[in-house]
This record gives C-alpha cells, sequence and structure tokens, in this order.
C-alpha cells in the first residue's frame, strides 16, 4: 500500500467525521422544572471549542392496548464535533413535552397516544 493512498483515505475519513455532531452520555443537570407542559432544565458541560447545543427527546413506553404508558426525558448535548477544551459553557432551555409527545408519537405508528400518560423526568445531580 503507497503511503499516497494512505494518506487519502485517512483524509477522506478526517473529512467525513470533522462535521459529524457529537452526542454526550448521560448529563448531569443543574435543575429541572415541570409545569403546565413545559420542561425546563440547566447543565454544565465541559468544552469551549465547538459549538454545542442542548437536543431533548424521548422514549416512548406502550402500555395496555399500545396507548402510551410513560414517556421518558432525555437530554444530551450536542456539539459540532470533538471538544477537548477545559471551559466549563452553561446551556439551558425549555420544551413542550406536550407537543414532543405528538411529535415523536407521530413518528412511532405502534403507540397510540391516548389522555393520560406519565413524563419520567430526569434527576438534578448536586455536586460539590
Amino acid at each position: 500500500m503507497s503511503k499516497s493512498f494512505v494518506f487519502a483515505a485517512l483524509s477522506a475519513f478526517v473529512a467525513v467525521n470533522a462535521f459529524a455532531d457529537v452526542r454526550s452520555g448521560p448529563l448531569s443537570l443543574s435543575s429541572v422544572k415541570f409545569e403546565r407542559g413545559q420542561f425546563s432544565y440547566s447543565y454544565v458541560v465541559g468544552g469551549g471549542c465547538a459549538r454545542h447545543a442542548p437536543e431533548v427527546s424521548l422514549k416512548l413506553k406502550a402500555g395496555s392496548g399500545g396507548f402510551l404508558e410513560s414517556a421518558e426525558v432525555i437530554v444530551q448535548d450536542v456539539a459540532s464535533g470533538p471538544d477537548f477544551c477545559e471551559a466549563l459553557i452553561s446551556q439551558e432551555g425549555t420544551v413542550d413535552l406536550f407537543d414532543l409527545v405528538k411529535e415523536t408519537g407521530s413518528k412511532t405508528p405502534s403507540i397510540k397516544l391516548g389522555n393520560r400518560y406519565t413524563f419520567k423526568l430526569p434527576t438534578v445531580t448536586v455536586t460539590e
């Protein structure tokens, strides 16, 4: 294998992955509030060299008859690429969970949306 071929293959790999979003694992949320369907949250994440944005999604669970029983709320930090900087970035946001259930439920035809379901909210982690 020639050196130029290896370099070209490596360059293509880096070019493809340089723009891929990087999603965090579970976050330690600083605050959580749920009122009238509005879910507000905040967290701090390390970084500073890439753009960061919060992303809220739901994991839906069907109960008897295929109706939605519960919706687990998942908050992730999405960075525009790997971020090895050491600054602390504060993020906060608010999302209407009822709208998110309708949107997510429409993409999950095996789950019927009923009138009653439970939200499982992430817990707040306090660090000293």
